[in-house]
């Protein structure tokens, strides 16, 4: 005996409906909001913040002009953002690429240095 077409049909959809309704839905996406998300979003946030703010300390310690902190603070962010997946020689290799592109923008060159060893914990070597 075969099943019509239509009635296999309705049968999936009698299935999905009941597997995906909404409320299902909603609630697994919200689940999953408030439990992996959200408190991810927060750690990056803090912890590129925080290297940021170290980068603004030590461009206000050297005197910098406030023109001057547009390039060192995106490049601070770059690292701080590079450090979420590279470590190690790898990151100071990177690192050191940002850093010659950001002191070709205008961050001077002895304070992308400071910025790179306070960031990567290391000497770059452009």
């Amino acid at each position: 005996m075969s099943l019509s077409l239509g009635y296999l049909l309705y049968e999936q959809l009698t299935k999905y409906s009941a597997k995906y309704s909404g409320d299902n839905v909603k609630t697994v996406l919200t689940l999953i909001h408030d439990t992996i998300m959200v408190p991810r979003y927060q750690a990056a946030v803090s912890a590129v913040r925080a290297d940021i703010d170290t980068a603004i300390r030590i461009l206000e310690e050297n005197g910098v002009p406030t023109g001057k902190f547009a390039p060192c603070i995106a490049f601070a962010e770059k690292i701080a953002k590079e450090k979420f997946s590279h470590t190690g020689p790898t990151l100071t290799a990177v690192a050191n690429g940002w850093k010659a592109y950001f002191v070709a923008q205008g961050c001077p060159s002895d304070i992308a240095d400071k910025i790179f060893a306070a960031l990567v914990g290391a000497v770059g070597y452009y």
